[in-house]
């Protein structure tokens, strides 16, 4: 490699380097913390008949989980870069396990296979587990 070629290649990385040290200056990695209020908001935004019985919000501020027990769903919200998503579910439809103070939930989806929740402690997680495998009974409106 010539001389002309390495300083090229040094201006080429120390741009690059700018250009990351530029966007680190202005927020790219930053990420939204949430805290009860904004998980119950970002719920109410985006999904309005969800009436939240019981919620569980994440120590680290990374999501929270809730459960709708007259409907039999759940629902999870979560730090997406800058802003908040949320996933609806059936309880029972989804994957859920606790390993000491993590829950985790299998999503499936495409955005966004699995979200974990830190748990208070260790019984937290375990319930809330249980809570987002059980499937509700069905209803039976009319006796056979």
């Amino acid at each position: 490699m010539s001389g002309d070629e390495l300083a090229q290649l040094g201006l080429a990385v120390a741009v690059t380097l700018a250009l990351i040290g530029v966007s680190a200056l202005f927020g790219a990695w930053r990420s939204i913390r949430i805290d009860g209020p904004a998980a119950r908001d970002r719920l109410a935004f985006d999904e309005p008949d969800f009436t939240i019985d019981d919620m569980m919000v994440g120590i680290d501020g990374r999501s929270a989980v809730a459960v709708d027990r007259g409907k039999g769903e759940g629902a999870v919200v979560f730090a997406l870069g800058d802003s908040l998503a949320t996933r609806r579910f059936r309880l029972g439809a989804l994957g859920a396990a606790a390993a000491s103070t993590r829950l985790r939930i299998s999503l499936h989806d495409v955005s966004r296979r699995e979200v974990d929740v830190l748990a208070p402690d260790v019984e937290s997680a375990a319930e809330w587990a249980r809570r987002m495998q059980a499937a509700p009974l069905e209803r039976r409106d009319a006796v056979p």
